[in-house]
């Protein structure tokens, strides 16, 4: 992207600003349908074609329906009004914030391959305005997000359901255990013979970025994400383990 920063802030700005213009439904635009009708007239639309001058491409038209989908998501009302102005103001205020979120909007949009990342990405920023977790946690879980596959978000799922949410007994049993270790979103327990734990990210993950439930406060993400296990935990399930 050969474009000033002036002009991607801009683009994000009018991203954060405005919800009516992203009633369409964004998941039914095509790329032949971005130069057409009432997707044509949104103002976000026009500023991102004035970027690409016009010449859309199958990955110029990709990145700016991820782009859509990421700003529609942003004002499904898991953030107030008043949440959004404050955000904004700093956006406005803070050039040096503001280019750090703009870049890192476009650049993970840009990267994602799933529009559904895009969604998920959306409810993290939607965390952080609502200081559920700070900017440099939105940053990292982001990236966790950006190189994890999707299959790892359907083993969260997995994890949460489980007789014991987020922890898994016997880990080395399950494919997915080196997926979960490599994105950054398990802890290994070695001295209990390979139990593992969804660390906080992975429990944020689960519930605010997939889920969008933002009206989970940090406490509450914090008293159900289990603690480690220890050499010395009694619980029923690690002397299973042990027995076993």
């Amino acid at each position: 992207m050969n474009n000033s920063d002036s002009e991607l802030e801009n683009i994000v700005k009018e991203g954060i600003k405005t919800n009516s213009d992203l009633a369409v439904d964004i998941f039914e635009i095509t790329i032949d349908t971005f130069m057409e009708g009432i997707v044509k007239e949104l103002p976000i639309i026009k500023s991102l074609v004035a970027f690409y001058k016009g010449s859309l491409g199958i990955r110029e038209s990709h990145f700016i329906k991820k782009i859509l989908i990421f700003f529609k998501q942003l004002h499904s009302g898991t953030v107030s009004d008043s949440d959004l102005i404050l955000f904004s103001k700093k956006f406005d205020e803070d050039s040096v914030y503001r280019k750090k979120v703009t870049n890192h909007i476009m650049i993970l949009n840009d990267r994602f391959i799933e529009d559904q990342k895009s969604i998920y990405f959306a409810n993290l920023l939607a965390a952080h305005i609502r200081s559920h977790i700070s900017y440099d946690e939105f940053i990292e879980m982001s990236l966790i997000l950006e190189n994890s596959q999707l299959k790892v978000f359907n083993m969260l799922s997995e994890l949460a359901t489980s007789d014991e949410p987020f922890k898994e007994a016997h880990h080395l049993q399950k494919p997915y255990s080196s997926m979960l270790l490599s994105s950054g979103l398990i802890i290994l327990n070695n001295g209990n013979f390979g139990a593992t734990t969804v660390n906080f990210y992975g429990v944020c993950l689960f519930y605010y970025a997939m889920n969008g439930k933002l009206d989970m406060t940090r406490d509450q993400i914090e008293s159900v994400t289990p603690k480690a296990w220890t050499l010395y935990d009694d619980s029923d399930s690690v002397n299973d383990i042990k027995s076993s």
